[in-house]
């Protein structure tokens, strides 16, 4: 067993040896060639101190090349994995697995110079497994961001560095669980990483061109490599409560417990803290990755911000919010436009009693021009161009302000918002800047669309006041026209009882009607509440009202029964309508029936005279049109709209059939209840 030890770690020294050479000399540029390159020297120098002393027991060189042969090649796939982006993102990555192997060489080198020599054999597996795993988890991540069309060329490579992580934790999980190293697999494990070498040797030889799928995003780095420090900062504090408890007597066991709790309260603190996880993100964007943002997870953001209306929340308010987290700085306040006027909207700086300022002043004209954002830091500095702009004397003082950054919609200054102390002291750049720009541009797009919204429901409004009063005038036109029909036959029929008798009628019905309608006005309510309705009923008393007109219509009952969810007051005005409408259209002589009959279960009511008609145009494209009238000043033209939109308004319908010449009929159906 031990010539095998010997000759396999042997012959792993001469394989990457020569693996290393041809990556001097033929190799250089392919896979970030300097770090695999480290990572094959790693290997050779491991393999040959083990070929040199092969014992079971490691001494300190050998755990040293061993920790340095796996955080090399950790190193090396980390760069790979992020090749697309910064240059300084492997080594910034990779900290956390070189930190911990310098940590456990450290305890290492103290457990030799201490005596305690039997506790580096129990070192070794847990640290080796440790970084095996991390290696194992990255090989499957350079695995997954490989493009299709690199497979065929990398396959060898990840394969080769699969392999190597993969014995080291088959080696390292038996041993720590049995608490000794299996000879034969330690035996082995050289003539196995041997095999390695030329498969790797293969792949490094078919690699021509290597782009990664795609870039991990900014929040998965993120937070992958907080949990990577965090459980790197677990080690060592758990490490360190070992040698506490094992120098500290009798109070060893209790001060780490002590320790350990200390620690996990300062990491939540931490965790816990935004200026500290502020800055985190600052040093990570800034050494991490060449741009600054996650463009799309920020603009999905600000745009969720924007149209979500959590709790009643104004977009005055989700606006700055929205900003300050943009910003990572605290919410300051925010400055809307109304009446010429930017007037405070939200926030503790934009609070009661807060400041106003002209939309025509100086300040604003310079916003709207430039597209300036403001940094209130460097203007009450006097430093850089800032200090130039006109910045009005209650900005100026307003202390726990940072930024101000001027929302503009088609070049028109719409609000102002200004955001407080950042979490963590940072300059803005460039990307800041555009990124601010950007944003203010969308929320000033939120801001027009709801002063267009205000808008168009005020235009609504005004619109349904045009649209009561206009049918109001309607109703008082056909008042007056009955009142008037009175006055005009009084001095020739006035000792005539029927004469007296139709006139109290035609006054009690007129009085019935200007009752309702101020009711109507009254109570703000359009209609009476709609109930059973037997349709002869209102037919008869529609007919007999306009008796005194001529034509004067017919009645004709095909169904007395037949009925209507309706109401009955509103129907007999709106039957009425029609039938005047029949009457005007029809001369002296003619005919104006009005016809109550079923179909199935439809209650109908038609009105039919023998008039001159209308041509199908005028049907389809003018008849129901409102304030469209063929009669001159004396009409409104809105009859035959009111009718129908009441008709529909009962779930019934109407149609019309008219040909010129001929006569019109207009049908009136209702659900029939």
């Amino acid at each position: 067993m031990l010539l095998l030890t010997v000759a396999g770690h042997a012959l792993a020294c001469a394989a990457f040896v020569a693996l290393s050479i041809l990556l001097l000399t033929r190799w250089r540029a392919r896979l970030r060639g300097s770090l695999l390159l480290a990572a094959t020297l790693a290997t050779a120098a491991w393999a040959g101190a083990t070929a040199l002393d092969p014992t079971d027991e490691p001494g300190l060189l050998r755990v040293a090349l061993e920790l340095a042969k796996s955080t090399a090649w950790v190193a090396f796939l980390t760069r790979v994995l992020v090749t697309t982006g910064s240059a300084r993102l492997a080594p910034v990555l990779s900290f956390a697995p070189l930190a911990f192997a310098v940590v456990v060489a450290g305890a290492a080198a103290w457990l030799v110079q201490t005596g305690h020599t039997a506790q580096l054999a129990r070192l070794l597996p847990m640290s080796g497994l440790a970084l095996a795993i991390f290696g194992f988890v990255l090989v499957e991540q350079v695995i997954r961001n490989t493009r299709s069309t690199h497979v065929w060329s990398a396959k060898f490579v990840w394969l080769a560095a699969g392999g190597l992580f993969a014995y080291d934790i088959a080696l390292y999980s038996t041993s720590y669980v049995l608490g000794e190293t299996q000879a034969t697999l330690f035996a082995a494990r050289g003539v196995a990483l041997a095999c390695l070498a030329p498969l790797l040797g293969a792949g490094v030889n078919r690699v021509r061109d290597y782009q990664p799928r795609a870039l991990m995003s900014q929040k998965l780095a993120f937070y992958t490599s907080s949990v990577v420090v965090a459980g790197g900062y677990l080690v060592f504090v758990a490490v360190a409560g070992y040698y506490v408890r094992v120098l500290g007597g009798t109070w060893g066991a209790a001060l780490e417990v002590v320790l350990v709790f200390v620690a996990l309260l300062g990491l939540a603190a931490l965790l816990l803290s935004s200026s500290a996880r502020a800055w985190i993100r600052v040093q990570f964007a800034k050494h991490l990755f060449p741009y600054k943002y996650d463009y799309r997870i920020e603009w999905l953001d600000l745009t969720d911000r924007l149209t979500r209306n959590a709790e009643g929340s104004s977009l005055a308010t989700r606006t700055l919010e929205a900003f300050a987290r943009l910003a990572r700085a605290r919410p300051g306040g925010i400055w809307v436009l109304r009446d010429d006027l930017l007037q405070p909207s939200g926030g503790v700086l934009a609070g009661a009693g807060a400041p106003v300022e002209d939309a025509n002043s100086p300040f604003c004209a310079f916003l709207e021009r430039n597209e300036w954002i403001v940094d209130l830091d460097a203007l009450r500095a006097a430093t850089g161009q800032d200090a130039q702009v006109p910045v009005p004397d209650w900005l100026r003082a307003l202390v726990d302000a940072w930024l101000a950054i001027p929302l503009l919609h088609d070049g028109r200054l719409v609000g102002l918002v200004v955001v407080g102390r950042p979490h963590a002291a940072e300059r803005l750049t460039w990307e800041d800047l555009d990124l601010l720009r950007t944003a203010g541009r969308q929320a000033a797009s939120y801001f027009a669309l709801e002063v267009a919204a205000d808008a168009l429901a005020r235009e609504k409004q005004f619109a349904a006041y045009s649209r009561f009063s206009a049918f109001l005038m309607h109703d008082l036109s056909n008042i007056l026209a009955q009142q008037q029909l009175i006055v005009d036959n009084a001095q020739k029929h006035k000792r005539n009882p029927a004469f007296v008798d139709d006139a109290i009628d035609t006054i009690e019905n007129t009085v019935r009607r200007m009752s309702r309608l101020l009711e109507q006005m009254r109570e703000a309510r359009e209609e009476e509440a709609p109930r059973r309705t037997v349709l002869v009923d209102v037919a008869e008393r529609a007919v007999r009202n306009l008796q005194d007109r001529r034509p004067a219509p017919e009645l004709v009952v095909d169904d007395t029964a037949v009925a209507a969810l309706v109401p009955p007051e509103r129907f007999e005005h709106v039957l009425e309508h029609v039938i005047r409408n029949a009457q005007d259209a029809t001369p002296p002589d003619g005919v104006v029936r009005v016809l109550v009959r079923s179909d199935g279960d439809a209650g109908i009511v038609e009105v039919a005279d023998t008039g001159r008609g209308m041509d199908e145009e005028f049907v389809r494209h003018r008849l129901f049109k409102p304030f469209d009238s063929t009669k001159g000043v004396k009409g409104m033209g809105i009859g035959a709209f009111q009718t129908r939109e009441f008709v529909r308004g009962a779930g019934g319908d109407v149609r019309v059939s008219s040909t010129p010449g001929d006569g019109t009929s207009f049908v009136i159906r209702f659900p029939r209840v």
